[in-house]
């Protein structure tokens, strides 16, 4: 029986007009966020980057030909730095080989550690709240900076811009990463509050991922069963009522 939080879920709305903005995939499942590489400009302005809007994005990093960009696609490998996409192309590729990633044209690094002074390791919710926002905070802080203040991320100024926006992981919706794009809690435990953001707040037009058990109260097991055999620990635990059925008065589509 597959585990509840892995497994795939959907919440689809036909709410918004334009194209798809942003697209987060938490890829791995490390909690150490380190480098990340991303195409870019050689020429990149010295914008801080909680001053981008989703419109500039596409104005300054648009096709060769001289037009706009129509999709804006951010993908996030959850604690993939240098030394991980290293070890990668060893193995996949060999010592001659390149990953496709490793053959873009532009390149450039990002430090994402955290504004916590007691720890040496960031997590990935101070990660992934550097990369949704510009903003360094403090390791489980979700989309909110050091004094608990939320910031603006790039799906929100998507949003706002007038584009669809959509959050796609493989982990579940309500994890740290794909949550700094999408919801802006204290403490990254807080997954129901987070689901709450994505639906009611943020309002996110494609939702796709694991983790009902933060969807369905306790009592109420949604797809899958309540403790299975492999794990009679996990079962539906969400404190905001029943989410799914939230998210289908607001116009949600539920797909499993």
């Amino acid at each position: 029986m597959p585990n509840k939080s892995s497994v795939p879920w959907a919440a689809v709305t036909g709410r918004g007009s334009g194209v798809l903005a942003v697209a987060v995939a938490a890829l791995l499942a490390s909690t150490v966020s380190g480098s990340s590489v991303a195409q870019v400009r050689q020429q990149a302005p010295e914008t801080a980057p909680e001053q981008l809007s989703a419109q500039s994005l596409a104005a300054t990093y648009g096709s060769k030909k001289g037009g706009k960009a129509r999709n804006v696609i951010f993908i996030q490998g959850d604690g993939m730095g240098t030394a991980h996409r290293e070890l990668m192309r060893l193995a996949l590729k060999g010592q001659g080989g390149q990953l496709e990633m490793n053959k873009m044209q532009y390149t450039g690094l990002v430090a994402t550690e955290s504004a916590d002074k007691k720890e040496a390791v960031t997590d990935s919710a101070a990660a992934a709240t550097a990369y949704s926002a510009g903003v360094r905070t403090y390791n489980g802080a979700v989309g909110v900076d050091s004094n608990g203040k939320p910031v603006k991320n790039l799906l929100e100024r998507a949003r706002d811009a007038g584009k669809a926006t959509g959050v796609v992981t493989t982990s579940q919706v309500t994890d740290a990463s794909p949550a700094a794009f999408s919801a802006h809690v204290a403490n990254r435990s807080d997954q129901s509050e987070i689901a709450r953001q994505i639906i009611e707040e943020t309002k996110v037009d494609v939702v796709l991922g694991g983790g009902e058990d933060w969807w369905f109260p306790a009592g109420n097991p949604g797809a899958w069963p309540d403790n299975p055999p492999k794990d009679p620990t996990e079962q539906s635990k969400g404190t905001k009522g029943n989410l799914v059925t939230r998210a289908q008065q607001l116009g949600y589509s539920y797909v499993r």
